[in-house]
C-alpha cells in the first residue's frame, strides 16, 4: 500500500493473481494476462481503502466537518470495548470500536447506499493478531465483511512502514 490511495495486491503461489489499484484506476493481472477491474470491484475497494484502519486515522478525521463522539461501551466479538461514533464530511455514520484494555482497534463498522441499486450496504472490517512491527502494533489480521457475510480475509506475513517503491510499482505491468 501506498497511502492515499494506491495498491498492489498478490494472491496465490504458483501463478499469483496481482490486483492494482491507482485511486479511481485498478487492474488485474493473472496467467491470462492483464483485464481493468469492473467498476463495482473499484467501487467497493475505494470504499474499503477508505474507510480502513490506516485511512480513517490518516485522513478520515481531519477533514473539515467530521463529527466524533464517545459512543459508550459494549461487546463486540466477546470483547469488551469503547464505542467512538464518527461522520465523515460526507455525512457517513461510522463505528469505531477500540478494546476497553489496549485501545486498539478491534473492528469498524458503517452503511453506505449502493448508488445503483439505492440498497443499504453494511460494512464492516475487524481486526486481530496485533504485532509489534516498528514500534507500531499492526493487525495481521483483517477481515471485511458486507452485510454480515465474510468477503474478504487478509493473513499478514510481514509488515513494513515507509518502504520506497519504484515508479511503476502501481502500474499494470508485470
Amino acid at each position: 500500500m501506498e497511502y492515499p490511495e494506491r495498491r498492489r495486491f498478490s494472491y496465490g503461489k504458483d501463478k499469483p493473481v496481482i490486483l492494482v489499484n491507482d485511486g479511481e484506476r485498478g487492474w488485474q493481472l493473472d496467467r491470462y494476462g492483464m483485464i481493468r477491474q469492473p467498476p463495482e470491484q473499484i467501487r467497493r475497494w475505494r470504499l474499503a481503502n477508505r474507510y480502513s484502519l490506516e485511512n480513517l486515522l490518516r485522513r478520515v478525521i481531519h477533514e473539515p466537518g467530521v463529527l466524533i463522539q464517545d459512543g459508550g461501551a459494549d461487546f463486540v466479538d466477546d470483547l469488551a470495548v469503547r464505542v467512538v461514533d464518527l461522520m465523515d464530511a460526507r455525512r457517513i455514520r461510522l463505528k469505531l470500536y477500540l478494546h476497553k484494555v489496549t485501545f486498539l482497534p478491534v473492528r469498524i463498522s458503517y452503511r453506505i447506499q449502493n448508488p445503483e441499486t439505492r440498497e443499504w450496504e453494511e460494512y464492516a472490517e475487524v481486526y486481530g493478531d496485533y504485532q509489534n512491527v516498528q514500534g507500531i502494533k499492526t493487525p495481521m489480521h483483517i477481515t471485511r465483511f458486507l452485510n454480515g457475510e465474510r468477503f474478504s480475509e487478509v493473513f499478514r506475513r510481514a509488515a513494513e512502514y515507509n518502504a520506497d517503491y519504484p515508479s511503476n510499482y502501481f502500474t499494470p505491468v508485470r
